[in-house]
């Protein structure tokens, strides 16, 4: 909402003058006037863009978002299931246009560049929720997962690795910045580490990230007008 004042630059180039005239016409006109020119009289107030409201009440669609550790279609595995996914995608950029939220707007500075998405990791070892299988007994979950944020080429993603072997990471999570769709993938695209799943009543069980504290893993929208003011939306979590 910056306002931007008219200003000439030099003091007389645009002036409001009073001129008196009496009964038989003679007339004077003030010496000075007042500067309409000068930086604080006449103004133009941006129009700024107006951020997304996330539609609370997003969910995934059917497939989306879920990996399945088995063995990847064409091999031969002892379960005889191969019906392994290491790499998944879900699409949140509706979540910031869905019935429950409200759609932002980049305003009159058109064209600008309406969206655009990145992750935000509230720190750094953040809980996934997510524990691998305990080589030693299976009763038990193994060592934590964890959250760190990716450096260097890697800067923008989100990796769960083990806690205490950083080294090895499970997974990795990213998003595209232009239209919001999340990757979901293992980083070991040929033997994955399995998780721990408690419940053993269930042979194709489904365990979620889950951080446990809201915020700590988000997809943001900006919106960013053509004279490059921006505004980021209220956030959504994954």
């Amino acid at each position: 909402d910056e306002e931007t004042f008219l200003n000439t630059g030099s003091t007389g180039s645009l002036l409001v003058k009073q001129t008196i005239t009496d009964q038989d016409g003679d007339s004077v006109t003030s010496a000075g006037g007042v500067n309409l020119g000068n930086g604080s009289l006449l103004g133009i107030q941006d129009d700024g863009p107006v951020a997304s409201v996330v539609d609370d009440e997003f969910s995934r669609g059917e497939g989306e978002g879920s990996l399945d550790e088995s063995e990847l279609a064409g091999t031969i595995p002892a379960s005889g299931q191969g019906d392994g996914v290491y790499s998944t995608t879900l699409d949140v950029s509706v979540a910031f246009s869905g019935p429950g939220g409200s759609i932002g707007s980049v305003g009159t500075d058109v064209p600008g560049v309406t969206e655009s998405y990145g992750l935000v990791l509230s720190g750094e070892s953040i809980s996934s929720g997510l524990n691998l299988l305990n080589l030693a007994d299976a009763s038990l979950p193994g060592n934590a997962i964890v959250l760190v944020s990716g450096t260097g080429a890697d800067a923008g993603k989100v990796f769960g690795v083990e806690l205490g072997n950083e080294s090895n990471q499970v997974f990795v999570i990213s998003v595209d910045s232009s239209t919001g769709v999340v990757t979901f993938a293992y980083t070991d695209t040929t033997n994955p580490d399995n998780i721990y799943h408690s419940n053993t009543l269930l042979n194709d069980e489904e365990t979620f990230l889950n951080t446990g504290s809201t915020g700590s893993l988000l997809v943001k929208q900006t919106i960013t007008d053509q004279d490059g003011d921006s505004v980021t939306s209220a956030d959504h979590c994954l």
